[in-house]
């Protein structure tokens, strides 16, 4: 009888007494919670840049760069475009900064120049710019290639612009942009990641006008005008981070010669501002150059397969 008594006394408390969750139950909610849609993070240009619609005509308004080294009216950057798939680094030496690829490049360039065209810094230039159709967005940065410098250059060179100042402020002239599609031989247009590349004509208006019809304006525009030598050099790597990127494209350049078939890698890298001419020519020309852990599973199994027969 006491025994009985005892137990249903057991379980009496039991039933008033309040047991902590067990520690697995929290985890398990976790577990079993909705996972947050995965945001893809915008990308923000370090400038305002200028990307004209193919089959439209524009006239711009260049403005000499304040802080360019030289008194050339365009800005020239260099930049390594190999040393990673779909990623591009801003050369360090030019700002007399320490740049272990171009003491690389130095090295190899007389004796393995398959491995320096790779290191191998090459230009890009950059103009500083107001829109005519589009003021309200005030001066943006135009990316472009040699090809256009050149043909620029050779306008102002022409008898009709030699004793003119064309980018002063008060009685500078405007271009004419006529933006189309390039083809190729055949005539059909060139593609980049399937849309069309853009194909400029310029040449120089004769009627010279102000950069803007107030002086307010025109200091307010000269003052906004993005610093591009200043902000590049700020995408500089430190030489012990470029060293990593350089030690990488060296092993990824011994598997590949030792027979590792490159692939291309999933993840895209982040890529600064690039015009349309480069993108062509870097599509054009690149490697296809896989992860180091792929390549270096596709050569275990090189020396596995040679192993067996063996």
């Amino acid at each position: 009888m006491t025994k009985n008594n005892g137990t249903r006394l057991l379980t009496h408390e039991r039933k008033n007494t309040k047991m902590a969750q067990p520690k697995y139950l929290q985890a398990i909610k976790q577990k079993m919670a909705p996972k947050p849609q995965y945001q893809k993070k915008e990308y923000t240009p370090a400038y305002p840049t200028w990307k004209p619609e193919i089959g439209k005509t524009y006239n711009v308004r260049f403005i000499q760069p304040s802080d360019n080294n030289t008194d050339e009216p365009f800005y020239e950057i260099l930049f390594y475009r190999n040393l990673e798939e779909n990623k591009r680094f801003v050369a360090p030496y030019q700002f007399d900064m320490p740049d272990p690829v171009k003491e690389r490049f130095d090295l190899v360039r007389r004796d393995n120049w398959n491995e320096a065209k790779n290191l191998k810094a090459r230009e890009s230039y950059f103009a500083l710019l107001v829109d005519r159709t589009n003021e309200a967005a005030g001066v943006q940065v135009f990316e472009f290639s040699k090809d256009i410098l050149d043909e620029i250059y050779g306008k102002l060179q022409s008898e009709d612009f030699q004793d003119k100042d064309v980018f002063d402020i008060l009685d500078g002239h405007d271009f004419e942009v006529k933006v189309s599609a390039k083809t190729d031989t055949s005539g059909k247009p060139k593609l980049w990641l399937g849309k069309p590349v853009r194909q400029y004509n310029f040449s120089i208006r004769i009627k010279p006008t102000p950069l803007a019809q107030t002086e307010e304006r025109r200091k307010e525009l000269l003052e906004s005008a993005p610093k591009v030598l200043e902000i590049q050099k700020g995408f500089v790597k430190t030489a012990e981070n470029l060293g990593k990127v350089l030690d990488g494209f060296l092993e990824r350049q011994e598997l590949a010669a030792n027979g590792a078939t490159p692939q291309a890698s999933e993840k895209i890298g982040e890529i600064l501002i690039e015009s349309e001419e480069e993108k062509e020519e870097k599509f054009a020309a690149a490697q296809i150059v896989n992860s180091t852990s792929s390549a270096l599973a596709k050569l275990n199994a090189l020396k596995a397969k040679g192993l067996k027969k063996e």
